[in-house]
C-alpha cells in the first residue's frame, strides 16, 4: 500500500486499522467477542426400536450425528426432504461421513454407534431411519451449523400446539380430566388453559392444574387432536388425552395452579360462563421433560353439578 502523508499525517497506517473493522461490520458479524456454536437439533433420544426420528432444519447445511450406547443389528440411513410439512414431505437418501481419524469414506448406512457428519444444503427435514435393531439401544444426538461457517448461538426453533374437547362431562369425585403427556427428546411447556362449561343449574366448582411424575393409567379417555399452529411444523410429540371416567392418577408433582369454573344453564342468555384460566408467558409454564411427566387438569376430588359440560383448550410449545 502507498502511503500518503497530509497534514502529517500517515493514511496507509489508518486505512490499515480501519479497512478490518469496516469489513467485518458489513459482513453482518458480531463483534465483542461474540461466541459461536453448533445448534443443538434434537437432544440425547433413546432409539430402542425400529423408526424414524426426524428434526427440523433452518439455514443449517451440516449435520452431525452421534450414536452411543450398544445397538445390535443396527442398520440406519439418514434422509433428508425439502418440506417442513409432514404432508407434503418426500424424503432422499443422503450420503454418510463418518468422523474421525481412519473412519473410512462415504456410505449410505449406519450399522455401528459413532459419530457422523451430512451435508444437508438446500433441505428443510432431516430424519434417521432405523430400518433393524436386534437388541439393545442406542442414544442419538444431532447438532448442525451453517456449513464452514459457525452460526451464532441462539434458541433452539419451537412449535406451538393447541388441543380442544367440548362438551366433556367429568366423573363424580373428579381427578385428571384432562391431561398433558410429555415425550422423549422434546420439551414441552404448557402456556394456556381455557375451560367454559354448562349445565342444568348455574354452579361453581373446582378446578386444578397439577404435574405429575409418572404417568396415569385406566379410566375411560379420548385423544385430543393437537394441532400445530405453524402448518410448517411436524405432528405434535405430546399426547393430549380427555377423560369421562377417572384414572388411576400418577406420581403428585404439585398442584401448579386452582381457580373455579362457573357454569350456567344452556338456555341462559343473560350471563357468561366464568372461565377456568391458566396462563404462563413462555417459557414459565410447566415443563414437561420426559414421557413420564404429566400436566393435567384436575377435578380436585369433588363432583360437578348435573348436567355439567366443559368446552376446554389447551396450548403448549415443544422445542
Amino acid at each position: 500500500m502507498k502511503m500518503l502523508r497530509v497534514g502529517g499525517l500517515l493514511l496507509a497506517a489508518a486505512l490499515a486499522a480501519y479497512l478490518p473493522d469496516l469489513a467485518r461490520a458489513q459482513s453482518g458479524y458480531p463483534q465483542n467477542g461474540a461466541t459461536y456454536t453448533p445448534t443443538m437439533l434434537l437432544p440425547a433420544t433413546t432409539i430402542s426400536a425400529t423408526g424414524t426420528t426426524e428434526a427440523i432444519l433452518q439455514n443449517i447445511n451440516s449435520v452431525n450425528i452421534r450414536l452411543t450406547g450398544s445397538p445390535s443389528g443396527l442398520v440406519a440411513t439418514v434422509e433428508g426432504a425439502v418440506e417442513r410439512a409432514p404432508a407434503t414431505q418426500t424424503w432422499t437418501a443422503l450420503s454418510i461421513r463418518p468422523v474421525g481419524i481412519g473412519a473410512g469414506g462415504s456410505r449410505s448406512s449406519i450399522t455401528a454407534t459413532g459419530l457422523y457428519a451430512v451435508d444437508t444444503t438446500g433441505f428443510a427435514s432431516i430424519r434417521l431411519n432405523v430400518s433393524a435393531l436386534s437388541s439393545g439401544s442406542a442414544v442419538l444426538t444431532m447438532s448442525g451449523s451453517a456449513g464452514d461457517r459457525a452460526v451464532l448461538t441462539r434458541p433452539a426453533r419451537t412449535a406451538v400446539y393447541t388441543a380442544s374437547v367440548a362438551a366433556l362431562s367429568p366423573a363424580a369425585s373428579a381427578t385428571d380430566y384432562i391431561t398433558v403427556t410429555g415425550a422423549v427428546g422434546k420439551v414441552i411447556t404448557i402456556t394456556d388453559v381455557r375451560c367454559t362449561a354448562i349445565s342444568t343449574a348455574a354452579a361453581t366448582g373446582r378446578v386444578d392444574a397439577v404435574k405429575r411424575s409418572t404417568a396415569n393409567s385406566g379410566g375411560t379417555s379420548a385423544a385430543m387432536t393437537a394441532v400445530p399452529l405453524d402448518a410448517n411444523d411436524i405432528a405434535a410429540a405430546a399426547t393430549a388425552l380427555s377423560y369421562t371416567a377417572n384414572p388411576t392418577t400418577g406420581t403428585l408433582v404439585g398442584i401448579v395452579g386452582s381457580t373455579h369454573i362457573t357454569s350456567v344453564t344452556a338456555a341462559t342468555t343473560a350471563l357468561t360462563p366464568l372461565p377456568a384460566t391458566f396462563s404462563w408467558p413462555f417459557p414459565t409454564g410447566p415443563r414437561l421433560r420426559a414421557a413420564t411427566d404429566v400436566f393435567a387438569i384436575n377435578g380436585g376430588g369433588a363432583s360437578y353439578t348435573s348436567g355439567f359440560a366443559a368446552n376446554c383448550t389447551v396450548t403448549w410449545v415443544e422445542e
